[in-house]
């Protein structure tokens, strides 16, 4: 399987930088793992937030491949626990998903368009976390999802 992670911007703090390193490394071990940091949109250009958003889904949607299985975080999602996460990633690969790839939008949030393209928006949490805290909290669940499938004792 082919797992890949989209978002917009680059990390800027170490320590989750750190986290997110460490995750992808371990989920390197069981799927190709890629990570593409799309250039966000600046504020100063005098664009309302739903135009930065829009740009930046233009540049999101030309990043993602048309035979991929398309998850965008969206805080109007479908949440699940780590179990069903781990039940629906293994269930796509049963289904012949070779390519997943989640989506992480910028500060504000993800475009209509590449909503609308999504085959399924997972919500994290009610709560509201920065996309760079998102990141982190995604890859730790996609690796947590990988050990529930291959029955190692990781997520207890």
């Amino acid at each position: 399987m082919q797992l890949s992670l989209l978002t917009i911007g680059k990390g800027r703090i170490k320590y989750l930088n750190d986290g997110v390193a460490d995750y992808v490394k371990r989920i390197s071990r069981y799927a190709t793992f890629t990570q593409f940091e799309i250039k966000e949109e600046r504020a100063s250009r005098g664009l309302s937030p739903h135009e930065i958003a829009e740009k930046e889904g233009e540049r999101i949607l030309r990043r993602i491949r048309d035979n991929s299985y398309l998850v965008v975080l969206d805080d109007k999602g479908t949440s699940c626990s780590s179990k069903a996460l781990a039940s629906r990633l293994s269930d796509l690969g049963l289904r012949g998903e070779s390519r997943i790839c989640f989506v992480i939008g910028g500060a504000f949030g993800l475009s209509k368009q590449v909503v609308e393209k999504a085959d399924w928006r997972l919500s994290l949490s009610t709560l509201t976390f920065p996309h760079e805290m998102a990141r982190l909290v995604l890859l730790e669940q996609i690796y947590r999802a990988i050990t529930i499938i291959r029955g190692e004792n990781y997520h207890k």
